[in-house]
């Protein structure tokens, strides 16, 4: 009888107290937004809505911390609201969508411009006729075109429908891409949506130089806060560890298998070892990137704390600290051979993104990880103005290219083996 009650139950069990954790953490964090931000939130919540909202734009500059932890909180909410009205379980996957969001939701994706790409591809789903719970991640990774609504709405002259109209499309078009250009890397460049999100944007970018609006480069960056913000990432990074530590009984076993596994598109770190494991490494891998941060002498920010914040996310579908540092370490050593201010914002978000490619290092190996990094850091610097900052996952875009010409060549030369 116990038997058969933990095969019933037990799973739908196990998928609530997840719900409940990443719940508890988004709560947590709008309450901290709202207390922070007393009497600014609605007017910075409205200063965030009406903003072209490309890259690279931080929120906490724009508005201010209170404001910009609300945001962020919400869009993390409204995705779970998703995730929970369609029946779709908290894995691996789910749980880095969401915290993808959640991060971006500090710079770029806002309570707004991320419902036309929704709806697109839900539109999408329709036509196709599996149903959006099929597209799912498609749906909330694909947020990554908010500016693309955004700076069509306010920031191009166009007008508000227009923004919604060109989002609507993008989003239609993302999941037929996506699972398309995800051939080309074979599953490793992890922000596979961040590679598909980059033609799109050169798409509408195109469209939209094509009608006179131009997308000029802009750069809102907060210096003041990183010793607070630092504290804070700090704090989500140890409890994670303590959670897992709790869920796992006070024990680290079942971390191993994380460690030990490259980490290729699709790999789910809580079906492979369950969720105290994952929780753990998620919290380890949030503590290399503030590290990181910290080391170079860089900022916590907006940005900075999303790229962190998403880290922590693919910390449960694909990264751990083993294949991470060696990309890591090549953008440090680009940096250092081109004479690129390391803590420049370019490289400081280079630095903690370029692990969009961790499954490359125990595939093929440190040294090619070290050289991905590196060739990271001179690409990724270049890549923006192909979408006009229009994708915000602009890294997953340059950790596209990369990671399909190194898997493309490695795959050449053994061939002939």
């Amino acid at each position: 009888m116990r038997k058969l009650w933990k095969e019933r139950f037990g799973p739908l069990i196990q998928d609530d107290l997840r719900r409940l954790v990443l719940l508890g953490l988004l709560v947590a964090m709008l309450v901290v937004g709202l207390v922070w931000g007393r009497g600014t939130t609605i007017s910075g919540l409205n200063q965030i809505i009406t903003h072209p909202s490309r890259l690279l734009s931080d929120y906490v500059a724009l508005a201010g911390p209170g404001p910009a932890l609300v945001n962020a909180a919400l869009v993390g909410l409204i995705g779970l609201l998703l995730l929970t009205v369609l029946h779709v379980d908290i894995t691996g996957p789910t749980m880095a969508a969401i915290m993808t969001m959640v991060g971006f939701g500090l710079f770029g994706k806002n309570i707004f411009n991320i419902f036309p790409i929704f709806f697109g591809v839900w539109l999408y789903a329709k036509v196709e006729g599996g149903g959006l719970r099929r597209h799912i991640l498609p749906a909330l990774f694909g947020t990554a075109l908010g500016p693309v609504v955004s700076q069509t709405a306010f920031g191009s002259g166009l007008g508000l429908p227009a923004g919604i109209i060109i989002g609507i499309v993008a989003g239609f078009i993302l999941s037929p891409l996506a699972a398309h250009l995800l051939r080309n890397h074979q599953g490793f460049n992890l922000y596979n949506l961040g590679f598909t999100a980059g033609f799109v944007g050169l798409f509408v970018v195109s469209f939209l130089r094509g009608l006179g609006s131009e997308v000029p480069a802009k750069l809102l960056w907060d210096t003041e806060g990183t010793t607070t913000y630092s504290f804070l990432v700090l704090g989500l990074c140890l409890s994670l560890i303590i959670l897992g530590l709790i869920f796992n009984r006070g024990r680290f076993s079942g971390y191993r298998e994380i460690l030990a596994h490259p980490g290729t598109l699709v790999t789910d770190f809580i079906s492979l070892a369950g969720f105290g494991p994952a929780l753990i490494n998620m919290g380890l891998v949030g503590l290399v990137g503030l590290g990181y941060l910290l080391l170079i002498g860089g900022d916590v920010n907006g940005p900075t704390a999303g790229g962190v914040l998403t880290m922590i996310g693919f910390g449960a579908f694909g990264k751990h600290p083993r294949n991470i540092v060696p990309l890591m370490f090549g953008v440090w050593l680009a940096s250092w051979v081109f004479h690129f201010p390391v803590d420049s914002p370019g490289a400081q978000l280079a630095g903690l993104f370029a692990t969009t490619m961790a499954p490359l290092t125990l595939q093929f190996g440190n040294l090619t990880a070290v050289a991905a990094g590196f060739l990271h850091m001179i690409v990724v610097h270049n890549v923006g103005a192909v979408h006009g900052g229009l994708n915000l996952y602009n890294n997953g875009f340059s950790g596209g290219l990369i990671a399909t010409a190194i898997v493309a060549i490695y795959r050449g030369l053994r061939r002939d083996d």
